[in-house]
């Protein structure tokens, strides 16, 4: 008896020994180790929410969260910028009084008059020192050696007719201080000369003039009059009375020394 070889099989059109073992068209290949055979795949262990996008709801929930944060972000940059710009404007306020404070100081402290003047001409010095009294809206009228002189060739000497006032502004509602220069001293010099805004918004302007003979302040002096004839006072007390940014009536005050008190006759 003839013994038949073993069988042979066909797969798509190749052929194969049984003894082959089984077929490993889309197996994944084993470790040598585990000898021949098939291993499967195992089965996908991600959930179908990790596989899905955000919703519209999700998305717009936070949207809304980060305009949110936005809004407030903002906000507070925009209240320390309304801050700061309240702040500067203060300063700037501030500053502007005090430089008006400071020059006022300075020009008063050299103020002067003389008894030398033509008296065929004058029935009165020329030269002279007059504070009125007008509440919050006082007066000073004086002579100087304060003359500024902006061009070299400019004729005038270093004497100037100074006045400081309140006035109306043209264009606001309120007041404004003023500075009013004259370098010619004649028989207008007290009513004449170039004027110019020293400090806007002003409310009101006090002088005091300290009395040596009284030992106290006074709140008018005037070298052509008996009393004070030809006599400047000591010191002078500048009172300036303003609004702040928030409305409220401040006042600064300072005082100055003269350094003539009496009129010049040499």
């Amino acid at each position: 008896m003839t013994r038949r070889g073993p069988e042979t099989r066909t797969m798509g059109g190749a052929q194969r020994s049984p003894s082959s073992g089984p077929s490993l068209m889309g197996c994944a290949p084993l470790h040598p180790s585990y000898g021949s055979g098939c291993r499967q795949e195992p089965p996908s262990t991600r959930t179908p929410s990790v596989l899905r996008g955000f919703t519209l709801i999700e998305v717009m929930i936070a949207g809304m969260i980060l305009a949110l944060m936005g809004t407030l972000v903002f906000g507070s940059f925009e209240q320390a910028y309304r801050q700061k710009q309240a702040t500067e404007k203060e300063d700037n306020r501030y500053q502007q009084i005090r430089a008006a404070m400071d020059r006022m100081a300075l020009e008063i402290s050299e103020a002067f008059v003389s008894e030398h003047f033509d008296r065929s001409r004058y029935q009165q010095r020329p030269t002279r020192f007059k504070g009125e009294d007008d509440g919050d809206n006082d007066q000073l009228t004086f002579t100087a050696l304060a003359n500024e002189r902006f061009r070299p060739d400019e004729k005038t000497s270093d004497e100037v007719v100074l006045k400081y006032f309140l006035r109306q502004d043209p264009d606001h509602d309120y007041q404004d201080l003023y500075r009013r220069t004259n370098p010619i001293i004649d028989e207008d010099a007290m009513r004449k000369g170039r004027r110019q805004v020293l400090c806007e918004n002003v409310r009101g302007l006090d002088f005091k003039y300290w009395d040596q003979k009284q030992d106290d302040w006074v709140d008018e002096w005037d070298t052509n009059k008996p009393e004070h004839d030809g006599v400047l006072p000591d010191r002078v007390k500048i009172t300036l009375k303003y609004k702040d940014e928030n409305g409220d009536d401040r006042k600064i005050s300072t005082q100055t020394q003269i350094m003539l008190t009496k009129s010049l006759d040499f």
